[in-house]
């Protein structure tokens, strides 16, 4: 299975929201591994990795990396008991193309581990591919009028999108409402700005600490979704 985790504009919180994504999904699931598209996953989850290597290099149709079913399974790393990551990489995705970007997502979705993948700010049109053919896709979007500028001329991939995460603060024009009105798609998860989210990326123990401000929402969408098992110790 496949979930992306996009945006419209760098800056909206794509990293974190994926990165609890994938840990709320692992108390579920045997083996779920947070493929880095965006190459932020590392520090926001608070380990040191420095590969050659990574998922990126699965777009670049001349790359050794081939895909196919196992063909991550080098690349990636132990985060926590049933949780890994797939580092970005050094590769570039500037060339990657929307056909390998389709092959990419064929590969993941067919594969056993469940994927999550922190696709970033959409700008290669081998990423948007990977996004336009997931099993699930979510939206990272703040209430503001450029983000939603942006969107406005991504429709067609607003449109594949299952749902919006919205991340709010205090003193926005718009509200949650209007983000769900003006994109048509249905906001599934809000997430409210707090210190101690930042305060937990900062010092590299986000996944440790899991600051109830983005863990909460995230877990009750996770179980609507179907992607988690009910946690008795999330109200």
């Amino acid at each position: 299975m496949l979930v992306s985790i996009w945006s419209p504009k760098g800056g909206s919180g794509t990293s974190v929201v994926a990165a609890v994504v994938a840990a709320v999904v692992a108390k579920a699931h045997p083996d779920v591994r947070l493929v880095d598209l965006a190459g932020d996953q590392p520090a926001v989850c608070g380990v040191r990795l420095s590969a050659r290597l990574g998922a990126r290099a699965l777009f670049d149709a001349e790359s050794d990396v081939e895909v196919r079913d196992g063909a991550l399974d080098a690349l990636t790393v132990e985060i926590d008991e049933g949780f890994r990551m797939v580092p970005a990489g050094r590769a570039s995705l500037d060339h990657a193309s929307a056909d390998r970007g389709a092959v990419v997502a064929r590969a993941l979705r067919h594969a056993l581990p469940l994927y999550v993948v922190d696709a970033g700010c959409v700008a290669a049109p081998g990423v948007a591919s990977l996004v336009r053919a997931s099993d699930l896709a979510l939206m990272v979007i703040r209430p503001c009028f450029l983000a939603l500028h942006r969107a406005s001329a991504l429709v067609d991939l607003v449109e594949r999108s299952t749902g919006i995460v919205c991340v709010s603060e205090p003193g926005r024009a718009l509200s949650v409402r209007d983000v769900s009105s003006v994109l048509g798609r249905p906001v599934l998860c809000e997430v409210d700005i707090d210190p101690d989210v930042a305060r937990s990326v900062d010092a590299g123990v986000l996944l440790r600490r899991e600051p109830h401000a983005v863990f909460v929402p995230i877990t009750r969408m996770c179980r609507r979704l179907g992607l988690s098992m009910r946690d008795e110790n999330v109200a």
